[in-house]
C-alpha cells in the first residue's frame, strides 16, 4: 500500500517543523528504537516500577503530559508514538502494535510493567496482556475495547466515513469528522482541549490513514474470563454509548476488575478530567505488586 503523496509531504512536515515536546524536569533519555521493521519514537521519565502509556488512534503520546507530569516522581514513565504517530516512522506493511511494545519494553531491558492505553490504545494494551502476560503487571484500559469483539455498524460506518473524507479530501477533513464525532462532544466544548485535539489530528493524519496496517498478535483468539491481571477499566459517563457499555462489559468479564465512571468526561479523560484520572489510576496503582 502506497501512502498518498500529500500525506506523505504531511509526516515530513511534523518530523521537521511542527512537533514540539515539552521539556520535563523528570525526563530520563529519548530517541528512537527499531522494533520489528519500524522506528518508533519514545520517551522514559523518573524512576521506580514501569508505567507505559499507549496513546489513541487520534491523538500521539503528548496526550499524556499531565500524567508524565503527575507520576514521573514515583514511577519510572514510558511513551511512545505507534507508528505514523508523532515522531514515529509510518508503516509500511502490517505491523502488530501490541509485538512492537513487547520490542520495545525489551529495548528498554523492561521485564514487566503496567501498561494504560486509551481507545485503540486500550486494545492494544489488551493484546499485550493475552499475548505476553509475563510482561504485564497490571492493565489499565480507557474508553477501549478488544480488538476481537467488533463494533456495531453504525459506529464502524461513522468512523470509516472519516476516513474516506480524508483520502479525498486531505488533513482538514479528518481533522473537522473526527472533532464532530459525538466522541469528542465534550472535548469539543473545552477550548483549551478542543485546541489540542485539533493539533493532534492535523498532525497524524498518517498514522489515522495507516491504522489498516495494524493486526492482532499471532495468537489464539484470548478469553476475557481468562486474564489473570489485575485490570481496572476507566471510561467517561459522556463518551460514545456503546463505548461505556464495552467499558461495563469488560469489568465484568475480566476476573477482579476495577471499573471507574468519570463524571462529566468524554473520550479523552486523561485530557478532560486530569485530577480524577490521576487520582483514580494513582489509587488503583498503589494496589498492585
Amino acid at each position: 500500500m502506497r501512502l498518498p503523496a500529500w500525506v506523505l509531504l504531511l509526516l515530513i512536515g511534523v518530523q521537521i517543523d511542527t512537533l514540539y515536546a515539552p521539556t520535563f524536569k523528570n525526563l530520563r533519555v529519548s530517541g528512537k528504537a527499531d522494533v520489528n521493521g519500524g522506528c518508533l519514537h519514545y520517551e522514559v521519565y523518573g524512576h521506580g516500577a514501569p508505567l507505559v502509556f499507549l496513546h489513541a488512534g487520534i491523538a500521539d503520546s503528548r496526550m499524556w503530559d499531565r500524567q508524565v507530569n503527575y507520576f514521573s516522581g514515583k514511577y519510572t514513565v514510558v511513551r511512545f508514538d505507534t507508528r505514523g504517530y508523532g515522531q514515529s516512522d509510518a508503516p509500511t506493511a502490517p505491523y502488530a502494535p501490541a509485538e512492537d511494545l513487547y520490542a520495545l519494553l525489551q529495548f528498554l531491558k523492561l521485564d514487566r510493567a503496567s501498561i494504560v492505553g486509551s481507545s485503540i490504545g486500550g486494545a492494544q494494551a489488551i493484546d499485550m496482556a493475552a499475548a505476553h502476560p509475563q510482561a504485564v503487571s497490571a492493565l489499565i484500559v480507557i474508553a477501549g475495547s478488544p480488538g476481537w469483539l467488533p463494533y456495531s455498524n453504525e459506529l464502524t460506518r461513522r468512523t470509516a466515513a472519516i476516513a474516506a473524507g480524508a483520502k479525498e479530501k486531505g488533513p482538514a477533513s479528518v481533522v473537522q469528522g473526527w472533532l464532530s464525532d459525538p466522541m469528542l462532544n465534550t472535548a469539543r466544548r473545552r477550548a483549551p482541549i478542543e485546541k489540542k485535539m485539533r493539533m493532534f489530528l492535523g498532525q497524524n493524519v498518517a498514522g489515522i490513514l495507516g491504522a489498516p496496517f495494524m493486526r492482532p498478535p499471532d495468537i489464539p483468539l484470548p478469553k476475557l474470563s481468562e486474564f489473570k491481571v489485575p485490570t481496572l477499566i476507566m471510561v467517561g459517563d459522556q463518551d460514545d454509548a456503546e463505548i461505556v457499555q464495552r467499558a461495563h462489559l469488560l469489568a465484568r468479564e475480566i476476573p477482579g476488575a476495577k471499573e471507574v465512571v468519570i463524571k462529566d468526561a468524554g473520550h479523552m479523560v486523561n485530557m478532560e478530567k486530569p485530577r480524577e484520572f490521576n487520582r483514580a489510576l494513582a489509587s488503583f496503582l498503589r494496589g498492585v505488586k
